[in-house]
């Protein structure tokens, strides 16, 4: 039992260290609409012919708080080219919260979640989340260039994506 367990323990650890294809790239990603905390409206469609990184998290999820210093250094990075959007969909079930959170985190990108869902939040069910945190790149062209990629892998994939 003990061997069979190391040898499962490694093929796990290889699973996630193996970069795999996420199970939305190459579909055209499907729609985001929704609201912000504060009310303002956000919708995909009007980010055609732009790349857009989706980050979905929830402020209760330890390993998405882990992650925000990193996105910030992306927002960072290319907030300032005209091609490249950024949206994070919250699962929280409460509009506040995700508001008081992204002023207390000076989280500068859009947010949108929706009041009293959160794993039925739509866009979530759309994008076939089951766990968080997950990032989608959405390439220029509307169609899903990366899943589910994080740290220096996610940076690289906006470049190439942001270049095509």
């Amino acid at each position: 039992f003990l061997k069979l367990g190391l040898v499962i323990l490694l093929l796990g650890a290889c699973v996630m260290l193996w970069p795999v294809k996420g199970p939305l790239e190459g579909a055209t990603a499907p729609e985001i609409a929704g609201k912000t905390p504060s009310g303002s409206e956000w919708n995909l469609a009007n980010y055609k012919g732009k790349v857009v990184l989706v980050d979905f998290w929830a402020t209760w999820c330890g390993p998405c708080i882990q992650t925000l210093p990193h996105l910030k250094q992306i927002y960072d990075e290319f907030k300032d080219n005209p091609n490249f959007a950024m949206v994070g969909v919250s699962l929280d079930a409460e509009p506040v919260e995700v508001l008081q959170f992204s002023i207390r985190g000076h989280i500068q990108w859009p947010l949108l979640v929706e009041s009293g869902r959160t794993w039925d939040n739509s866009v979530a069910q759309a994008y076939g989340v089951r766990a968080i945190p997950r990032t989608v790149l959405i390439g220029k062209d509307g169609v899903v260039f990366k899943d589910n990629l994080h740290g220096r892998a996610l940076v690289e994939a906006i470049r190439a994506a942001l270049a095509s």
